[in-house]
């Protein structure tokens, strides 16, 4: 999907566009598209072009975010033994969970808390909450933010 799809397809359910301001930085549906594009692509201007645009006085924060991220791609196989291995049991995508596109931050959560964290993310467009094991079920190859580990 292109950014200017994904757009339209969040509009569409977010409507961001006719109340810009409803939405704040880091639930922002057209930040998370921008970043997602700039991330994958490597096209840094983009991402800081939008985020002068859409969050004026943010840049430093936003960019000094941006260049932390490592990503790497993980198979079903690779992927689940890493998260047993560091005790990983929560993917927070950026993007819906199912969408190939979706960069995933790691996280480990009290198991007490894991259907807090998880309940009824099948269904959210962005900042999904998923465990590795629902994720590979829909997806074989997923990318990872590894510097997420070190957060």
């Amino acid at each position: 999907m292109t950014l200017e799809e994904r757009l339209q397809y969040f509009e569409k359910h977010f409507e961001f566009y006719k109340d810009p301001d409803y939405f704040r930085y880091n639930y922002d549906p057209e930040q998370s598209a921008c970043r997602n594009e700039a991330l994958r692509t490597g096209n840094r201007e983009l991402y800081l072009k939008f985020i002068k645009y859409k969050y004026p006085g943010k840049e430093i924060e936003a960019m000094a975010d941006f260049d932390q991220v490592e990503l790497r791609s993980m198979g079903r196989e690779e992927g689940l033994r890493f998260f047993k291995a560091n005790k990983i049991n929560v993917l927070n995508g950026d993007l819906e969970y199912s969408d190939p596109d979706t960069i995933f931050k790691m996280l480990t959560v009290k198991e007490a808390d894991l259907f807090f964290y998880t309940e009824e993310s099948e269904i959210d467009l962005i900042n999904s909450y998923n465990t590795p094991e629902e994720v590979f079920k829909v997806l074989d190859v997923i990318t990872v933010d590894m510097a997420s580990l070190r957060k």
